[in-house]
């Protein structure tokens, strides 16, 4: 059998979900820091994000005390939510979905 070159999917905004949101937002600051102030630092480096998220070492100790406990999360699992962060951030910054009922619906008239 051929081995598969492609990466598992990994749906990171799950993971967001799950694990991230209890510590972290976006905009402020919680029991971590907020995305949008330390994601921007490694721009250009995912690598290092990757590096962090799979293995927190604490940034700023006297702020965050408790620092980042790991995750469990696999090398794919790391790499997919370091892309999304950087993606999130870098891409414009965290944005609420509206609703699609909220959404103005446009009336559909037949032309004669």
């Amino acid at each position: 059998y051929a081995k598969s070159e492609e990466e598992p999917q990994v749906d990171a905004q799950a993971i967001f979900d799950t694990r991230c949101v209890a510590c972290h937002k976006f905009d402020t600051k919680s029991v971590g820091p907020a995305y949008n102030d330390v994601v921007p630092k490694y721009e250009g480096k995912e690598g290092d994000l990757v590096k962090f998220i799979l293995n927190p070492t604490p940034q700023n100790p006297a702020e965050y005390h408790a620092g980042m406990p790991a995750q469990g999360l696999s090398p794919a699992e790391g790499k997919a939510l370091a892309k999304w962060l950087l993606d999130k951030v870098l891409g414009g910054g965290e944005k609420e979905a509206e609703p699609a009922a909220e959404k103005p619906a446009e009336e559909q008239t037949a032309t004669k």
